[in-house]
């Protein structure tokens, strides 16, 4: 075989694949006669040696080409990342530059000046309904002050209203109201009184001043009998106020002296309404009186519960300990002396 020329034509790969290997046995040689043998020695150890040649060459120019195409993927990356980021740049700072109000003093932001016109737009129709609702309370007032129902003050205003744009209309209940006027203050003079009118026993005069006497009488018991009941509503208003606020106390102190009454709360209160429902007697009248029914409550929902549950019993001493040792651990160690008992058993 003719040795091996560098730079024959062959690429670097073609010379990895082609060289000989040292020590690789040529199945084309002739191994008949050692003569022949020693004649071809020389020229096969040149052949070897040229062969080793052209792969160490090859060798190296191979991972050199790798290294070269592995820097030029890695200088194309970071020149496509270097042109991505002078891409994306001009798009932030263009997002910052849409942006002016960001540094803006904070009085002088576009939202800040919004919500504070607001809040002057409210203050603006506030003031405005100040006159409405200081009115509509006046009305109430009176109402409220004159024994007045609604739907007389409604039937008051429906008349006014027929009085100024329809007078005709509202002639025939004017007529009824000044006849029952007439009645209530006695002008009209009752079947009785008429009677005797009638058959000469008194005078229309002594009649009429008789009618309008009975008529006051009954209108001064009719005011007082409406203030009375008036003050009665008022009074129970004030004292259901006042026992609810009581309740609400109690229960504020039972939470704070039992820490499970949250999980009580709903039995004391059926409780409650049970002991109620059998003696409708009891009914709180006095704060007293609601402190005491609660007081009741929360005790037998105590002993319900106590009877389904049961308490836990207090785990003995342990055997050996004197009785400083005890109580020590019960209270537990409130100086190192008292560490070193407990440590020892003392």
């Amino acid at each position: 075989m003719p040795p091996i020329e560098e730079g024959a034509g062959s690429s670097p790969a073609e010379d990895i694949v082609t060289a000989p290997v040292e020590g690789q046995v040529d199945t084309d040689a002739n191994p008949a006669g050692s003569s022949a043998a020693d004649k071809t020695e020389p020229d096969a150890k040149s052949e070897r040696a040229a062969g080793l040649d052209l792969t160490l060459k090859a060798l190296e120019k191979a991972p050199k080409a790798e290294t070269g195409g592995e820097a030029a993927s890695t200088s194309k990356g970071e020149d496509g990342k270097a042109k991505a980021d002078a891409e994306a740049k001009p798009g932030e700072k263009a997002e910052e530059a849409e942006d002016p109000d960001a540094k803006l003093p904070f009085h002088k932001h576009p939202r800040w000046q919004e919500v504070t016109k607001e809040n002057a737009t409210l203050k603006e129709e506030v003031s405005s309904m100040k006159a409405d609702v200081e009115q509509f309370r006046a009305i109430e007032e009176f109402r409220q002050g004159h024994g007045l129902e609604v739907t007389e003050v409604s039937d008051g205003y429906k008349i006014m209203a027929l009085i100024k744009n329809s007078p005709a209309q509202a002639l025939p209940y004017l007529k009824g109201l000044v006849k029952d006027i007439e009645g209530i203050t006695g002008h009209t003079l009752p079947e009785d009184l008429q009677a005797e009118v009638d058959a000469g026993g008194i005078t229309e005069e002594r009649a009429r001043e008789l009618s309008i006497a009975r008529a006051t009488t009954a209108t001064m018991t009719t005011r007082q009998k409406e203030a009375h009941e008036r003050q009665t509503t008022e009074r129970r208003a004030a004292l259901g106020e006042e026992l609810a606020g009581a309740g609400q106390q109690w229960a504020e102190e039972a939470r704070k002296s039992d820490p499970e009454y949250s999980r009580k709360e709903k039995l004391v209160v059926k409780e409650i309404r049970a002991i109620l429902h059998g003696d409708p007697s009891r009914t709180p009248k006095t704060v007293a009186d609601v402190r005491a029914l609660s007081d009741e409550a929360l005790k037998n929902v105590n002993a319900e519960l106590s009877e389904i549950m049961p308490r836990r019993p207090t785990p003995p001493s342990p055997a050996g300990m004197s009785a400083t040792a005890v109580t020590a651990a019960k209270s537990g160690p409130a100086t190192p002396l008292d560490v070193t008992r407990r440590a020892l058993g003392l």
